[in-house]
């Protein structure tokens, strides 16, 4: 999920799971095109968040609005990834 607030920057949130039950203690990467936004490790429930800064905002915009979250894998779990599009207006 990503969110959007009045000082024009972003909150990329992302969940964790396997099997339906979140994954504490994972690290999260967000990308938008071949820029690497942040690295945030996942809470009890699974859930990281990413505040961009405006320049970070400013990549996501500049790539139509698309960003991805991945997760490199551990030694249960497989890597995986998602992509979101954020809504921007001009």
């Amino acid at each position: 999920a990503i969110t959007f607030n009045d000082q024009q920057t972003f909150t990329v949130t992302g969940t964790l799971t396997s099997g339906g039950k979140p994954l504490p203690g994972h690290q999260l990467t967000v990308r938008t095109g071949i820029a690497r936004l942040c690295t945030v490790i996942t809470n009890l429930h699974g859930t990281a968040s990413c505040v961009l800064t405006y320049h970070q905002s400013l990549l996501i915009r500049q790539n139509i609005g698309r960003y991805t979250l991945s997760f490199a894998g551990a030694p249960d779990y497989y890597p995986a990834s998602a992509t979101g599009r954020a809504i921007v207006y001009p």
